[in-house]
């Protein structure tokens, strides 16, 4: 797998700078769990994935492995949960679930429910944001029952 291309889809559940130009993200996928995937360049002026720097987004990934890491290729938005932003509380509330995400340990066979129901919680609060505190039950709850 070192140096070919594959891709996924994932959920970026954090960013962080990297470098002068770079940041490091956090995305839950399906079948690997939360992987840390470094994006070379993304926060110049210029650069065509710039938009990655923000937390929640839905994407196709295209990445290669080399020497133990991740190097992002190109990223595609299927979703981008903007409506997240619109409330505090539906921030807090994604921001917390992507905090359980990155230190949550959990098995091969729980990972792509986990990915499931993380995408289902960021959608709703990008979609309802008043509904932020039964998110916050729902995704604790569920989250506790798959682990």
């Amino acid at each position: 797998m070192s140096g070919d291309a594959f891709s996924f889809k994932g959920l970026v559940v954090s960013s962080l700078e990297f470098k002068d130009n770079d940041r490091i993200l956090t995305v839950l996928t399906s079948d690997l769990g939360c992987i840390s995937v470094i994006a070379k360049g993304v926060t110049k002026n210029n650069s065509k994935h710039a938009y990655l720097c923000m937390p929640f987004l839905l994407c196709d990934f295209t990445v290669t492995f080399s020497k133990g890491y991740y190097y992002l290729k190109e990223a595609d938005i299927i979703q981008n949960n903007v409506g997240i932003s619109s409330s505090l509380e539906a921030t807090t509330v994604a921001f917390h679930i992507s905090e359980i995400i990155k230190f949550a340990s959990f098995d091969n066979i729980a990972t792509a429910d986990i990915y499931e129901l993380t995408n289902y919680a960021f959608y709703h609060l990008s979609r309802v944001p008043d509904d932020y505190k039964l998110v916050y039950s729902a995704f604790n709850w569920r989250l506790l029952f798959l682990m």
